[in-house]
């Protein structure tokens, strides 16, 4: 998998470059299409877009057993927030059974559907 080290080079990037890395995958795309169909078959989303996030975040997160992780989240706790994203990655590599050269782009999903999901508002 990652380590801290690139999650925080990663979390350092602004939502469209993680946006661009995510999508650029081969796997990550067919693998979520596959598991959540419905994530790419609505008319006015682009896939990983701020309305995208708030519209199958929590469904993702929910799905692979992390579903009240954001609840609490708190971005001012550096090493929590980083542990945290390994570990919902990790869930997320094996949820979708993607190969480890997907780690990098999960990883940009998870912060992005972290960010989606904290960022005052966007909770549901």
């Amino acid at each position: 998998m990652t380590d801290a080290t690139v999650v925080e080079q990663l979390i350092a990037k602004p939502s469209e470059q993680l946006a661009q890395l995510a999508g650029g995958d081969a796997a990550l795309l067919p693998a979520l299409v596959r598991a959540f169909p419905d994530s790419a078959s609505h008319v006015g989303y682009s896939l990983f877009d701020p309305s995208w996030i708030k519209a199958y975040g929590r469904h993702i997160l929910r799905a692979i057993g992390h579903a009240r992780d954001t609840h609490s989240w708190n971005s001012s706790e550096e090493t929590a927030v980083k542990v945290a994203i390994l570990a919902i990655a990790d869930d997320l590599i094996k949820y979708l059974g993607l190969p480890k050269a997907s780690s990098f782009a999960a990883v940009a999903l998870v912060i992005l559907i972290v960010r989606g999901l904290v960022t005052p508002g966007a909770q549901q």
